[in-house]
C-alpha cells in the first residue's frame, strides 16, 4: 500500500514492513426512528390553482383539529406564521397506564370433546403492552345414577375426578377438581331401570375448577398477544367417574363441561400519531374565503372548496403526510347598493340642449 508519508526513498512510498494502514470503520448510530407525521400549511391561494406556492403567503394563527376514525377530535394546534402547521401526538392522550380486556366463553357440552374460541390482540396503536393476565374459569357436572343389584340395601360412593385445561396463545391453564359423593340403595326391586327404591340418583354434582391467574411479561408472549387479530383459545375437559360398593350394581353417569377464559392488557397509552384513518379540520379564517384543498400539493380535492376537511391515511408509525394543505382567497368587496332616492337636478353648465333654428337671408 502506497504511503506518502514514508520519507525512506527505498521503500518507495509504500507501508513498511510491520505497519498497517486501519480500515475505515462504519459506527452504529442511536435509533432515530421519526414518528408519524400529519401535517401542511394554510395559505393564500393567490392564483386560485388549488396548489401552494413557495411565492404564496401562508395565514398564521388558524386552528386546526385531527380527527379519528370515529371522528373524535384526538389534537389541536394553530398554524405558525408561515401557515404551517403539524400533528405528532394525540395531545389528549393520557399517557396513564391502562388497561382492556376480553373474555370468550364455552357453552356447556360434554367432556371428552375439543372446544375452541378466540380473543381480539391487542392492538399495537394503543400504546405499548407491558403484561397479559389470563384468567380462567371452568367447571363440571356430573349426574349419576346408581341401582343396587344385591337383595340387601348396600352403601355406594361415587369419586368424580375432573380435569379441565385451557390454551391460550401457548400458555396453559388448568385445575383438577374432585369430590365424592356417597348414598344407600335398598335391595333390588326387580326392576333394572336405575328407578325405584334400589335406585338413587345423586343429582347434578359440580365441580369447579381452581385456576390460577397467569401473568406473562416476556418478550415472546407479549408479542403473540399483540396485533390485530386473534388469539387462538381451547378447551379440553375430561372426568372420571369411579362408583364402589357391592359387588352388583349398575351406575350411569353423564359429565359435562363448561368455562370461561378472560384477558386483561396492561399498557402504556400512546400518544403518537399511529397507523389509521384520520381527518384534518380546518376552521375558516376571518377574512378569507373557502378554496381547494389537497392531500399531496398535486392534485385539488374536488368540491373541497366547501369543506375544510382533508382525509389521511397513515400504513405505519414512521409515515410522513405534510402536504395537507388548505387553500384560500381574500374575500372580495362587495359593491357600493344602488341608491333608491330620486335624481336631483343637473348641476350648472349641464342643461339639457334644445333644438336651435337660425335663418339666413338668401
Amino acid at each position: 500500500m502506497f504511503d506518502a508519508s514514508n520519507k525512506n526513498p527505498r521503500s518507495g512510498g509504500f507501508l513498511s514492513a510491520g505497519r498497517a494502514r486501519k480500515l475505515l470503520q462504519l459506527e452504529k448510530l442511536e435509533d432515530r426512528a421519526v414518528p408519524a407525521v400529519i401535517g401542511g400549511f394554510v395559505y393564500q391561494d393567490l392564483n386560485f390553482n388549488g396548489l401552494f406556492e413557495s411565492t404564496e403567503p401562508g395565514i398564521g394563527n388558524t386552528h386546526v383539529a385531527l380527527t379519528d376514525a370515529s371522528n373524535n377530535v384526538i389534537a389541536t394546534t394553530t398554524s405558525n406564521s408561515a401557515g404551517q402547521y403539524q400533528f405528532t401526538e394525540r395531545n389528549v392522550t393520557s399517557t396513564t397506564p391502562a388497561t382492556s380486556s376480553y373474555s370468550v366463553d364455552f357453552a356447556l357440552a360434554p367432556t371428552d370433546s375439543a372446544n375452541t374460541g378466540t380473543l381480539a390482540q391487542f392492538d399495537p396503536s394503543l400504546g405499548t403492552l407491558t403484561s397479559v393476565d389470563l384468567i380462567a374459569m371452568g367447571s363440571t357436572s356430573t349426574h349419576t345414577i346408581i341401582e343396587n343389584m344385591d337383595a340387601s340395601s348396600t352403601s355406594i360412593h361415587t369419586n368424580i375426578n375432573a380435569d379441565i385445561k385451557f390454551n391460550v396463545g401457548g400458555a396453559t391453564l388448568e385445575a383438577t377438581p374432585s369430590t365424592t359423593v356417597n348414598a344407600t340403595a335398598a335391595g333390588f326391586d326387580g326392576q333394572a331401570d336405575l328407578k325405584g327404591a334400589s335406585a338413587h340418583d345423586f343429582g347434578t354434582v359440580p365441580l369447579t375448577g381452581s385456576f390460577t391467574t397467569a401473568t406473562l411479561t416476556d418478550a415472546a408472549s407479549l408479542a403473540s398477544f399483540t396485533g390485530t387479530g386473534t388469539v387462538p383459545v381451547s378447551q379440553q375437559a375430561t372426568a372420571t367417574a369411579c362408583t364402589c360398593g357391592s359387588g352388583n350394581f349398575l351406575a350411569m353417569v353423564k359429565t359435562q363441561a363448561s368455562g370461561n377464559v378472560k384477558v386483561v392488557y396492561h399498557y402504556t397509552p400512546s400518544n403518537v400519531i399511529g397507523p389509521g384513518q384520520y381527518k384534518v379540520v380546518e376552521t375558516q379564517p376571518v377574512g378569507f374565503t373557502d378554496g381547494f384543498d389537497t392531500a399531496d400539493n398535486i392534485t385539488p380535492l374536488p368540491g373541497s372548496n366547501h369543506t375544510d376537511t382533508i382525509s389521511v391515511t397513515v400504513n405505519s408509525a414512521t409515515d410522513q403526510s405534510v402536504s395537507n394543505n388548505f387553500g384560500e382567497t381574500l374575500n372580495s368587496t362587495p359593491p357600493p347598493p344602488p341608491s333608491t332616492d330620486p335624481p336631483g337636478p343637473p348641476p350648472p353648465g349641464n342643461m339639457p340642449s334644445k333644438d336651435l333654428f337660425i335663418f339666413y337671408d338668401m
